[in-house]
């Protein structure tokens, strides 16, 4: 991501604290792989739950720190750990655990997308948050990627699709949520990445592309009622029944 950006925003991580940090003794470790920063073996154990982030890599990369990732989180998924993957994260937790995630047959799929969840899947799932799964039918999220889940680990539930997407939300027993849009981004922060890839990519993003994501987001935008149900279904899964508060 453009410094610039990130400087003004924060990062993937810092954006999912500010959307999710519920009080301020909560402990939050930041933990970028990308520069093989990885916690300890019995660091990682002791986290009651984890938050996966997007990133511009492919989650079926064969690089070597995504390789460790998607091993990383077949075994907190063994521990019972909870796992929430957005996008990129998304797609790794599904490979992870026995799914696949490959290059989307559309298009680039930026700005904003109808999200409609299953009201049966959401009523039949058995999770101890699934009263936090949007019973209004669909929501907006905002979009960013050109990868998507192609098949489903065994056992998990598909909660929601879009037109252009099958696999929008997903889920695995009580442990694991997996989201294909980004809940942690605002629209201010969309226009400037939007931008920002229009000029330093304009071969791969074109303008078209650019000048219909951004009208997708004043035209149809996430509004605060869409935000704050993402919100509260993220925070209902990371926390459960049994949690304190630390995530």
């Amino acid at each position: 991501m453009n410094a610039e950006i990130e400087k003004r925003y924060g990062d993937f991580g810092q954006m999912f604290e500010v959307m999710l940090r519920q009080a301020p003794e909560e402990q939050w470790d930041m933990v970028y792989p990308v520069d093989d920063e990885w916690p300890s073996a019995d660091q990682m154990a002791s986290y009651q739950a984890i938050a996966v982030t997007g990133s511009p890599l492919d989650a079926f990369d064969s690089v070597p720190w995504i390789v460790r990732l998607r091993k990383e989180l077949a075994a907190a998924s063994e521990r019972g750990q909870r796992l929430l993957g957005i996008c990129f994260g998304c797609q790794a937790l599904a490979i992870a655990l026995g799914g696949n995630a490959e290059r989307a047959n559309i298009h680039y799929e930026i700005g904003t997308r109808h999200i409609l969840f299953s009201e049966s899947a959401c009523s039949e799932l058995q999770a101890s948050w699934a009263a936090a799964c949007p019973k209004v039918g669909q929501l907006v999220i905002h979009e960013s990627h050109q990868d998507c889940v192609t098949r489903l680990p065994e056992g998990a539930v598909l909660l929601a699709s879009s037109q252009d997407t099958r696999v929008e939300v997903w889920a695995l027993g009580d442990h694991v949520l997996c989201i294909q849009g980004h809940p942690e981004f605002s629209t201010e922060f969309m226009e400037a990445l939007v931008q920002w890839k229009a000029k330093a990519t304009p071969d791969s993003f074109p303008p078209a592309l650019a000048d219909g994501a951004l009208r997708e987001l004043h035209a149809d935008p996430v509004t605060a009622k869409d935000a704050a149900a993402w919100r509260h279904l993220c925070k209902a899964f990371l926390r459960g029944p049994d949690l304190n508060g630390t995530a």
